[in-house]
């Protein structure tokens, strides 16, 4: 089975032809459209990312200092030119594994997988909910899956209809990178969760940016939101009042 992810390879060919704000704009779109469409598949072992975080480093465009290729040589050779693959955090790094997307040795991208479910594809077993370091433990001991042989995987993004998944069209909410600090790009809005499931995980957000703030700024900026699915998904959270006076 082969997915070359077309909709995404096209919006990575707008990056490096993007002013900084579009960028932005783009990098949050990639993240929507992986929420929603894709999955992971690592043998018979899928994982559906539910909070990705974007890391983009162009000399020329886009110089994010929390990408870890920005000055790390080896890493930027893992996070480059190598499509719809996977990069794993040496251990010199916090646990984690990203999906590349870069198409080109002239720039680093990739998503991290900050929060996923681990579905078995045979077998009735439960979801597994993971966290970016917990993923990268269940993978090892739960699923015997050599971290290192991760690398060598190609095409992973596969999808989620292949598997009886269904795929959504949920809009993003966008916060903060968890942790990141260096550099004019370390506060931009590249971590992103759907809308639809905003309620579905315990996300790790950065601290500023819980449920209540997304909720409360999505409406800020779609008045025209549905009422009634936006007081399910803010109930016990804003009140209906303040859902009143922001959907006007």
């Amino acid at each position: 089975m082969k997915n070359k992810a077309n909709d995404i390879e096209f919006l990575v060919n707008k990056l490096r032809e993007s002013s900084d704000k579009e960028i932005i704009n783009l990098l949050q779109t990639i993240g929507v459209t992986i929420l929603n469409k894709y999955v992971v598949k690592i043998d018979d072992v899928l994982i559906e990312p539910l909070l990705v975080e974007a890391y983009y480093f162009d000399e020329d465009t886009f110089r994010d200092c929390n990408t870890y290729g920005a000055c790390d040589l080896d890493c930027r050779k893992k996070q480059s030119n190598r499509f719809n693959q996977l990069f794993v955090h040496p251990p010199r790094y916090s646990k984690g594994i990203d999906i590349v997307l870069s198409m080109n040795d002239n720039y680093c991208l990739s998503f991290l997988i900050k929060n996923s479910l681990i579905h078995q594809k045979h077998g009735n077993k439960e979801p597994v909910k993971c966290s970016q370091e917990n993923l990268c433990r269940e993978l090892t001991t739960s699923y015997m899956i050599n971290l290192s042989a991760l690398e060598n995987y190609k095409n992973v993004l596969i999808d989620k209809k292949e598997f009886n998944l269904s795929s959504t069209n949920s809009a993003g909410l966008f916060a903060k990178r968890k942790g990141t600090t260096k550099g004019s790009h370390f506060d931009d809005r590249l971590a992103c969760v759907l809308l639809d499931k905003i309620n579905d995980f315990p996300y790790t957000l950065e601290k500023e940016f819980g449920k209540t703030r997304l909720l409360r700024e999505y409406m800020n900026n779609n008045s025209d939101a549905n009422k009634t699915k936006m007081e399910a998904l803010c109930k016990g959270l804003i009140s209906k009042r303040e859902i009143d006076s922001l959907l006007q």
